[in-house]
């Protein structure tokens, strides 16, 4: 019986132990630098909070992958259930350079990083930390609006969703910055908006209702004829004018707002502790 309990205890103890092992081989690693996580193997995706399947991480490394190699700057998503002590703005940068993300000399990219605490998202908690050819194509103001349409998918816990169309906003954002001319304050993408849509379908409604209804009206005046003149709608002697005078009613002015020079667009920039200039945004 002894016997049978022990093989028994080693083989829970042995399960354990494999247990350990297979969820550490999902992201090996290492504490360097300033408590910074190393990789052991570099990757554009890291599920450290475990919010993703693994199909669903499969198909959003591709994604990555595919988007960062043909524009030629690394786009990288990192979740997280602590900051350990750090900001969201220091321990984004120095996971990005650190773990040797970026294109070419300037090391060009830009990284999102998630924080998830007991799996549960909260707004505020993400942060998008951009490097070299990143900071001109992804300014302040670009940073925000990625991160207002993201959010949303964050909140719901759709983190597939959210990465997916982060990389998709990314792919344009680069795209548009290579025209020229980044996304910035007064030339954000339009999008398709929800409210103009249903505001058109709603005047539309409206002109087909008032058409019926003016329609219907008019088909019941067939005794009433137009006439030329004002005069002639009104009755002969009905009508005696004893004074007249003008009276001012009400006066109509157009307001215009007038620009706020302090919002000039582009992107600040600051210094990471490995000497690196980064810029950034959170949301």
């Amino acid at each position: 019986m002894k016997k049978i309990i022990t093989a028994f205890m080693l083989t829970l103890a042995l399960a354990g132990a494999l247990g350990i092992t297979a969820a550490a081989e999902d992201i090996e690693h290492t504490i360097g630098e300033n408590s910074t996580i190393i990789l052991s193997e570099p990757t554009r995706l890291a599920d450290m909070a475990d919010v993703l399947t693994d199909d669903e991480e499969s198909s959003l490394l591709s994604y990555l992958d595919e988007v960062s190699e043909r524009q030629q700057m690394d786009v990288v998503v990192v979740t997280i259930d602590s900051t350990d002590g750090k900001s969201l703005m220091e321990y984004a940068d120095d996971f990005y350079d650190y773990n040797g993300y970026g294109f070419g000399e300037n090391n060009d990219g830009l990284l999102l990083l998630v924080n998830i605490p007991d799996s549960t998202y909260s707004q505020g908690n993400s942060w998008i930390s951009t490097t070299g050819y990143g900071i001109t194509a992804f300014t302040d103001e670009g940073i925000q609006y990625i991160g207002r349409q993201i959010t949303p998918a964050l909140l719901e816990g759709e983190y597939e969703t959210a990465f997916l169309e982060f990389v998709t906003l990314c792919d344009d954002f680069i795209t548009q910055a290579d025209s020229g001319t980044p996304y910035d304050v007064g030339s954000l993408p339009k999008g398709d908006f929800p409210l103009v849509r249903n505001l058109l379908i709603s005047l539309g409604i409206g002109l087909v209702i008032a058409l019926i209804a003016t329609g219907i009206m008019r088909a019941q005046l067939k005794s009433v004829k137009s006439q030329y003149q004002a005069a002639d709608y009104v009755k002969k002697d009905s009508l005696k004018v004893n004074k007249a005078r003008d009276i001012f009613l009400y006066s109509h002015v157009d307001a215009t707002e007038k620009a706020d020079d302090s919002t000039s667009g582009g992107s600040d920039t600051h210094i990471s502790s490995s000497d690196t200039t980064h810029g950034g945004g959170g949301f």
